[in-house]
Order: C-alpha cells, then sequence, then structure tokens
C-alpha cells in the first residue's frame, strides 16, 4: 500500500469546512471514529459490521439536528498502467478528517405502458450503482494556498481505475470501492488559503477471478 498522506494535520479542517459550506446549527460529537481500519480490507472491500458501527451513533448526541454529519475519510492509493507511456504510476493514500458524504441508491424498474390502463407495470430489476458525492476541503497553512494538497487530489481522481476508499459512513452502507465520475474544485471569494472539492462517484462491486 502506498504512503498516506494527511491532508490539513493540525489545522482546524472541521471549521474550515462549516465556513466554506455555511453549515450551522451543527453539533459534532465525534467526526474521527471510524470502526473500519485499512488493513481490514480485502481487494478494497470491507464487510459492514453492524456491531462495530456504534461509534458513528454517539449517546451524547443533540435530538433529531444534533447528529453528527461529518466523517473521516482515507481515498486508498494505488498504482495503474498509463496507456500512453506505458509506465507504471503511483499515487498515495490521502486521508482527510472531515468530510461530507451523501450516498444516493437508484433501483432499476422497466416501466411498461398498457393501453386502456392508467399508470404503468412495474417490473423490478435490481439496484443501480450507488452515487455517492463528498464534499470537503483542503486547508492551507499560514494563509497560503494549498497546491501540492490539491494537486495530489487530482492525481487521485485522476487515476483511471476502481480505488477503494476508507469512511465509517460508506462501509455501513457496503461501499467500499469507488469510479469518480467527476470533480468539482470551485473558486471562492475569500478563500485564498483552502480549496473546497466535490467528489461525484459511483460504487463499484471488486470481481473475483477464480482460476481453475
Amino acid at each position: 500500500m502506498a504512503d498516506e498522506i494527511i491532508i490539513g494535520r493540525g489545522i482546524n479542517a472541521l471549521g474550515i469546512l462549516v465556513r466554506a459550506y455555511n453549515l450551522t446549527n451543527v453539533r459534532v460529537p465525534d467526526a474521527r471514529k471510524s470502526p473500519y481500519e485499512e488493513q481490514e480490507l480485502q481487494l478494497n472491500y470491507a464487510q459492514p459490521d453492524a456491531t462495530r458501527a456504534a461509534p458513528l451513533y454517539p449517546d451524547n448526541k443533540a435530538g433529531y439536528l444534533g447528529v453528527p454529519v461529518f466523517t473521516d475519510l482515507t481515498l486508498q492509493g494505488g498504482f495503474y498502467t498509463d496507456n500512453i507511456t506505458g509506465q507504471q504510476v503511483t499515487f498515495p493514500d490521502i486521508r482527510f478528517d472531515a468530510v461530507l458524504c451523501t450516498v444516493d441508491f437508484v433501483a432499476r424498474i422497466i416501466k411498461t405502458e398498457i393501453q386502456g390502463r392508467d399508470g404503468t407495470v412495474k417490473e423490478y430489476i435490481g439496484e443501480d450503482d450507488a452515487r455517492i458525492t463528498i464534499q470537503g476541503v483542503i486547508p492551507g497553512t499560514n494563509g497560503v494556498y494549498p497546491q501540492n494538497d490539491v494537486s495530489l487530489l487530482n492525481q487521485w481522481r485522476k487515476a483511471p481505475i476502481s480505488k477503494g476508499a476508507v469512511c465509517g459512513f460508506l462501509q455501513m452502507l457496503g461501499i467500499s470501492n469507488l469510479v469518480v465520475e467527476s470533480c468539482n474544485l470551485p473558486q471562492i471569494v475569500g478563500g485564498y488559503s483552502y480549496q473546497t472539492f466535490t467528489l461525484n462517484c459511483i460504487s463499484d462491486n471488486p470481481v473475483e477471478l477464480v482460476i481453475q
């Protein structure tokens, strides 16, 4: 596994994230207690474990609007072969102490129209790939734009392979592999010392080939 790089080590990334996305009335008892560790993954996939997921829901949450909405996230590194140069390209693990994750589950349904009948006949096929939106912030130090860390994130998202993600919230939903569809890096007025980002991904299930 590649070396892990922690984005915003020693910086109040959580406070910057709250200000950057204008989050209000948010109370965070603990945002960095993922019950899953990187070494537990096999082929970048970890089965959800309900008995270990308890720390995601602290007992001291303050009502429905006081539940923790932040989670830590490790984007796993790896390697791939460049199609043009034929050389192997490696990219490191990247850890964020606080991000916001949104997961959309979409069912695949065939709708058939029948003449003379209102509505349609539905045939349930199965679940489509889950759509995951990850919002975070890359803070800089001493009022300096985090150019190197932004480049690392760009390098990670450009890798043309399915990549692992270690996150208690995602593992709880059975998601451990991501394919990046798009990445948004906006410029923010006054945000010269940090960079917000949004990763739009879809879930991927690793395929194991058995040689007989």
